[in-house]
């Protein structure tokens, strides 16, 4: 692979050619995303996404992975900081090649640290069509390694604003569950969503399915995780507490509102690193709903999430978006999931 110029004469990067197969997606979604539209072919004939599909998740950590890689010439590319606005647009299917092409802005300081600097980027993944199937826009940091400068002077480091977290705009409050019809879901409803331990089983699981090997990869202790093996585990705890809940629901004679894919995120930040070892305690509330005219049987819900390390410390934050089936009623259009998506301002 020829290695890449970021000069402001080229501010364009192309990845190579990713395929995806149906196993490597079945794999991902049995441990992360284990819903219908991301394990088996028929049930996922009836989701939204109108057959079996990658999990959004494992396309970006994939994406995420190839820009590395397509980055390994130039030594100060340090990683992904942020990603401010996340959409994926078309489902990721088996046999896909998925080309990626990044358009990189100025150059600017990080306040975090005066060997840091940032640039905007944009970031396109296109299928063997043509087709845009994700978009979003992000700060990835250049700079010299911290590990090259640990001889010098350590000052304290001022807030980072690739890293800070947009605030909740609701007064979160806890509530019994979250499990609900669109229309009867309150802002500000809080849960609890669970825990997930980095341990070097669980991490050398996610690197497997990474590099689709059906070995497990041999990690060491005290390495760093992968942001998106984080972003992941919170997945898991999603899907787990539907199904847990859900079950409940039916047990006690209620119905079960269908929950939808994920339609993007918006102001995702790694604002800690993750090690092997670490504890993150998840919890989710209910941020926003949109309407989006008021038909269809979907509706939109902006949910809030955070991380939280055992020392109490936030590691990560994000605000994905749901399809959230409504009350059932009849002579509804069913809209494409894009569409409301780009209904959310």
């Amino acid at each position: 692979m020829s290695q890449p110029s970021i000069s402001r004469r080229n501010p364009i990067l192309r990845t190579e050619p990713r395929r995806f197969d149906r196993d490597s997606i079945i794999a991902f979604a049995g441990a992360f995303d284990p819903q219908p539209a991301h394990m088996d072919e028929r049930a996922a004939e009836a989701t939204p996404l109108r057959g079996l599909a990658a999990s959004g998740w494992q396309t970006c950590a994939l994406i995420a992975q190839d820009l590395r890689k397509a980055f390994a010439g130039h030594t100060r590319y340090l990683g992904m900081g942020s990603i401010d606005d996340l959409r994926w647009l078309r489902p990721v299917r088996p046999g896909d090649d998925l080309v990626c092409e990044v358009r990189l802005g100025a150059s600017l300081p990080c306040s975090c640290d005066p060997a840091v600097t940032r640039r905007h980027a944009e970031v396109e993944a296109r299928n063997q069509l043509g087709e845009i199937v994700v978009r979003w826009s992000c700060q990835l940091l250049f700079g010299e390694p911290y590990g090259a400068r640990k001889s010098r002077t350590r000052m304290p480091r001022p807030p980072c604003e690739v890293r800070a977290p947009r605030r909740a705009k609701v007064m979160s409050r806890p509530g019994n569950h979250l499990i609900k019809y669109f229309e009867d879901v309150c802002c500000g409803d809080e849960i609890a969503l669970g825990s997930y331990t980095f341990d070097s089983a669980n991490v050398s699981m996610f690197e497997s399915i990474m590099a689709g090997s059906k070995e497990c990869i041999e990690t060491g202790s005290g390495r760093h995780v992968s942001d998106w093996h984080v972003v992941a585990a919170w997945m898991s705890l999603i899907v787990a507490y539907y199904k847990r809940r859900a079950a409940q629901l039916a047990a006690d004679g209620c119905p079960v509102p269908a929950l939808g894919p994920a339609t993007g995120a918006r102001w995702l930040r790694w604002q800690a690193p993750v090690s092997i070892g670490d504890h993150i305690s998840f919890r989710g509330w209910a941020e926003h709903k949109v309407n989006a005219g008021g038909h269809g049987r979907w509706g939109l819900l902006v949910a809030g999430t955070e991380g939280r390390n055992q020392h109490g410390d936030v590691v990560v934050s994000l605000y994905p978006q749901f399809l959230l089936e409504r009350r059932p009623t009849h002579h509804r259009p069913d809209p494409e999931a894009h569409e409301l998506a780009d209904a959310w301002p």
